[in-house]
């Protein structure tokens, strides 16, 4: 009830009300705890219900706290640690970006005034700019599009089993998401 009323997160105060009010008609808090999924996880209302059941709901509270305190540092430092790398993909993608559409068109054309044919990796290059270059729109409304979908793919239980599970068998991902 203190939280609720001293809080600046209207959401919390919403969700620590309706809570209280629960408890107060008479449902555990357990059960509570469980119409707000969106604010308490599984994990969470399960182990309140245990405590519950087991009578020793301030020990299993001071341990979800605990957990939730060491879990929250760790997605800090993975977060942090992801900055980085995120920086270096984008500073990579723009030069590259840059490159096909402002430099090689430049020497497709003195390639052009040669006649002679290009080697296969030049071929590539030059179609890749004027991929690019002509349908660059065709390509972010892809990259939207195949973002949306998986995400609405993401939010059904198979597809979170089916995407969890290549997340976990990833060489280098995987190892830091299971950590």
């Amino acid at each position: 009830d203190i939280l609720s009323q001293q809080t600046e997160n209207k959401v919390l105060a919403d969700v620590t009300r309706a809570v209280v009010y629960d408890v107060e008609s008479g449902h555990t808090l357990a059960d509570a705890l469980r119409k707000h999924p969106k604010a308490f996880t599984d994990l969470y209302v399960n182990m309140v219900a245990a405590g519950e059941a087991g009578g020793i709901l301030d020990t299993i509270l001071l341990r979800l706290a605990t957990f939730l305190e060491k879990n929250d540092l760790i997605m800090r430092k993975v977060k942090g640690a992801m900055i980085y790398p995120a920086v270096i993909f984008s500073v990579a993608g723009i030069a590259i970006a840059t490159l096909l559409i402002f430099v090689i068109p430049t020497f497709q054309s003195m390639f052009a005034s040669v006649n002679l044919e290009l080697p296969l990796p030049t071929r590539i290059v030059i179609g890749a700019s004027n991929l690019l270059k002509n349908y660059w729109w065709a390509m972010i409304a892809a990259g939207v599009g195949s973002v949306w979908l998986l995400n609405r793919y993401y939010h059904t239980a198979p597809g979170k089993l089916q995407i969890d599970k290549l997340l976990l068998k990833a060489p280098v991902l995987g190892d830091l998401l299971r950590k």
